[in-house]
Formats: C-alpha cells, structure tokens, sequence
C-alpha cells in the first residue's frame, strides 16, 4: 500500500496531526516489519534528530514498539490502533480483555469502576469534560491537543459508553492497515448524561480537597474551592454511619460495616467473608437486600430515607 498517495495537501496532513516523514516512516515499518535507527536513517536519508522525534509520535499512538536486540533498539510496526479498533467495538457488548498491545488500557472495559480510572488517569480528565453531544473523536483530539492520544480518547469513549454515561455511535469501519484511516472519525457521541458527568466532577473536586487536606496545605488566607463540600460530606457520613449502625441486629451491623467501606457487590462480600456464609445473615436483615440484577447489596428506600434524616440533622 502507499500510504503516501493518500495525503493529497499539506492541509490534510495538518487536519491529521501527522507529518509527511511520519507517514513515510510508518510506510517503511509497514514494509519492513522491523528495522533499526540505522536502517531508518540510511534507507530513508533522514536525519537521527528527525527519526528519534518521528519514531517517539509513532510510539504514542501505539503503531510501533521498541525492542533491544544485540544491543540495538528495533523498531518493530505493530499498527496497534486497527488491532484495537476491534477490541474496542467487542468491549461493548462482551466481557474481553483488551489488545495486550494497549497496556494503558483497563483491565476490564466493563469493570464497574473503570469510569473513575479515568478521573485520575493523566489526559483521560480532559476527555471527559470535553464530551459535547455531536462530537467525534477526533474533534476531542484537536480540542484538547496531542498530549493525549487518539487511542487513549478512543477509548475513554467506548468505558464511558459501556457504563452509560455517553451513547457513541461508530461511523465508519476499522481502518485494517490503512495508515491514514487510523487518523479519521471513528465514534460521535449521539447523547450525553450531562448529570453524570457533573457527579464525576464532584467526585475529582473532593479527591482534589481531600489530597490538599492530607498534604497539609491550609492557608488562613486561602481556602480549597471544595473544603466546604468536603467538611458537610464528613459530617453527613457521620450521621449516615450513626444511624446505620444504631440497631440491634449484629449480622446486619457486620454487613452494614461492610457497606460503609464501600464493599457493595456480592464477589466483594464473597471475599471478605470467604468461610461465612453471609447470605444467610442477608435473610435475617430487616434492611439489607441482594439486588440480583446488579450484584449491588442494597439497603430498602424506607431505611435508606432514615438515614437520609439522620445525615440532614447531622449537619444542622
């Protein structure tokens, strides 16, 4: 293939975020399967400054990796990206593991918590406060800049996807080997949950307020923008775990402990428990209920409203 025929302006180079030499690097690998620096320099005339810089681009958008071999580094094209494409479209609608080519990926797509990895994943925050309804991928990539690659935006879409918080919507098919389709749209968001969104906002706020806190950074001039919300959701989990563990029952007082350290989900009671049986201590609780649809380990509406009361009076 020549990758090269398909850039016909300088302009559709930029609109893409990669160079002339990059693609005719790329073209080189794809051919030669492996190569050195040397060979690059030598077979392609460039300069090593050129190719270092070339090759490192190349690298971030998981096309090639590096390997020692006698001493010299190789560069090997593993075109990482068509690989993924398809992993990424599977991971919706199946437990898989992702390519072993994208090692920055979750482990699971689908694990219930992989949407808060990307709270504090460097480059994955500015994804997500970035999502618009009637964007594609590419047009986050230009909006935030190249510090974070196509992939890793591709793949915030399709976790945050998965978990609802976005609907994409796939428009066109996956590149294979075709060097410069990589760099063309490939989701649109068709719907967002702003509330979500705003509640994840929430959640990096408080982390920011709690890291501020742990590393004593008080002024008495300067306040975190989040201590206040910080210091009433204390107070309120106080009167939460008041109220939660104010009854009798010590099968559901041991349960409830478990809920309040955010152990909510039947495999994590499972571990914990491992030779009790605790789902016979779930039959003899008044407030406590298994949702089967969820794996979630619920409290019924009616006590979760007392609590609810006791977390308000908490904090008058």
């Amino acid at each position: 293939m020549d990758v090269s025929k398909n850039l016909a302006t300088t302009a559709q180079i930029e609109e893409m975020r990669i160079t002339a030499t990059e693609v005719k690097i790329a073209q080189f690998l794809q051919e030669q399967k492996q190569a050195t620096y040397d060979e690059i320099i030598e077979k392609l005339g460039l300069k090593k400054s050129t190719v270092t810089s070339k090759i490192s681009n190349l690298q971030k958008e998981g096309l090639i990796i590096k390997n020692k071999i006698k001493g010299k580094t190789s560069i090997k094209w593993v075109g990482g990206v068509p690989t993924l494409e398809s992993d990424l479209q599977q991971a919706n609608t199946s437990h898989m593991r992702a390519s072993v080519l994208a090692e920055s990926y979750d482990r699971l797509i689908t694990d219930p918590f992989s949407p808060f990895s990307l709270l504090f994943e460097n480059g994955c925050w500015e994804v997500l406060v970035n999502f618009k309804e009637g964007l594609t991928d590419t047009e986050i990539y230009k909006r935030i800049g190249s510090t974070t690659s196509l992939d890793s935006i591709r793949r915030a879409l399709v976790i945050c996807d998965t978990h609802k918080i976005i609907q994409i919507k796939k428009i066109r098919d996956p590149a294979g080997n075709d060097f410069v389709s990589l760099f063309e749209p490939l989701y649109k968001i068709e719907k967002l949950d702003r509330e979500l969104v705003e509640t994840l906002i929430i959640i990096r706020g408080l982390a920011s307020a709690t890291r501020f806190k742990m590393m004593g950074m008080t002024s008495e001039e300067n306040s975190h923008l989040y201590k206040p919300f910080l210091d009433l959701v204390v107070t309120m989990f106080l009167g939460l775990k008041e109220r939660a563990l104010s009854n009798n029952n010590s099968d559901e007082n041991e349960l409830m402990k478990c809920l309040l350290n955010n152990y909510d989900y039947s495999i994590d009671l499972d571990r914990i428990f491992k030779q009790h049986n605790w789902r016979i201590s779930l039959k003899n609780s008044e407030n406590i209920v298994l949702d089967s649809k969820t794996d979630h380990v619920l409290v019924k509406r009616a006590f979760g409203d007392e609590c609810k009361k006791s977390m308000v009076k908490k904090v008058k």
